[in-house]
């Protein structure tokens, strides 16, 4: 890159970081993470759910922006939520803790009524936490509201469950990607480019 070569960074920054490079020889490209998880809260609160739950994923720094934005939206609206921590924070396996599920079950089992909102920032963690909920014989989408991250068609339509995601289209991130490498090419600056995900709702009834 120093030589002329030409870069677009994906979902990710460069390091060292932007001011320590050359501008015009780079640009990033990403969503916005935290903007994902006020979503997913703005739309739990909207649903009227009464207790809401925060499902912590260790220290990647996509899941920390997702949850900072969840608990924003919280803060600011006065909202009370409770945080689970689902795996640690040096745990790069990505296996939940042994006593996740005890601890979640308790939890809602403890709750006087209403519906409580979920928010998994993972796709394959909530179809996880899913499954086990729905052997457990709690009902998803009225007990539980779950929102996840990322869900894609094919797990939407194998889970039978109704329930939110907040999805990045890579598609069309990919298509910019090639622009922005293209405008590289023909000599422009780089840039720095935030995409805002979308939050759509699932239910395998409506759909079927």
């Amino acid at each position: 890159m120093d030589e002329g070569g030409k870069i677009v960074f994906f979902n990710e920054h460069p390091n060292p970081l932007p001011k320590e490079r050359e501008p015009q020889s780079y640009s990033v490209l990403s969503y916005d993470d935290h903007a994902g998880g006020k979503m997913a809260a703005a739309y739990l609160h909207a649903q009227h759910c009464q207790n809401l739950l925060l499902v912590t994923l260790g220290s990647a720094p996509c899941y920390l922006e997702r949850q900072a934005g969840f608990e924003e939206f919280c803060l600011e609206n006065k909202l009370a939520y409770r945080i689970m921590e689902g795996w640690g924070a040096d745990d790069h396996r990505r296996n939940l803790l042994p006593d996740f599920f005890e601890e979640l079950l308790n939890f809602l089992r403890q709750q006087s009524g209403g519906t409580t909102g979920i928010f998994v920032p993972s796709d394959y963690m909530l179809l996880d936490i899913m499954m086990h909920l729905s052997t457990a014989g709690i009902q998803i989408g009225r007990q539980v509201l779950p929102v996840g991250y990322n869900f894609s068609d094919f797990m939407r339509r194998i889970s039978g469950w109704p329930f939110a995601t907040i999805q990045q289209d890579f598609v069309k991130e990919g298509h910019l990607a090639i622009t922005l490498l293209e405008e590289l090419i023909d000599g422009k600056s780089g840039k720095q480019v935030r995409l805002q995900p979308e939050l759509r709702r699932c239910n395998p009834a409506e759909d079927s």
